[in-house]
């Protein structure tokens, strides 16, 4: 069944995260992050529940009610691309993931255009995730 999608949102309904509820879902517009050197409007939609399948001690794991599913608008597009997301933590990892892979280049010495804010932000991932590589990047600079 093909879903029917939501109206293009405007820049205002954007800035606003304003709700919005259409015949084929029910969510809220916003921004999506910068593709292709400028962010699209787009319309997230929580009506998709779903299931969320995971890993976990080497078996699969079926989680409830975390897939989304996200209408985008690029440029003038008159249709939107319909991306699917099982999980929005994933989707923050993955984020962070590729940061702290820019932050890695700029600590090569490459300049990539992090704010402090952003090189701080990274570092304190980095910090979570690999606290056993930090420790060794820590005694590494000690010697």
């Amino acid at each position: 069944m093909k879903k029917t999608p939501p109206p293009c949102p405007t820049s205002d309904e954007c800035n606003k995260t304003a709700p919005f509820e259409w015949p084929g879902g029910k969510g809220f517009a916003a921004w999506y992050p910068q593709m292709g050197g400028y962010a699209g409007r787009c319309v997230v939609d929580l009506s998709h529940r779903g299931t969320t399948t995971t890993w976990r001690d080497g078996e699969r794991v079926e989680m409830p009610g975390r897939c989304f599913d996200v209408y985008v608008w690029m440029g003038d597009d008159v249709n939107p691309i319909l991306l699917h997301h099982c999980n929005p933590r994933q989707f923050v990892e993955f984020g962070q993931l590729v940061g702290a892979g820019m932050l890695g280049e700029a600590l090569a010495g490459d300049e990539i255009g992090l704010s402090r804010e952003e090189e701080v932000a990274m570092l304190k991932y980095l910090a979570w995730k690999y606290p056993d590589v930090v420790a060794e990047l820590e005694k590494r600079s000690r010697q």
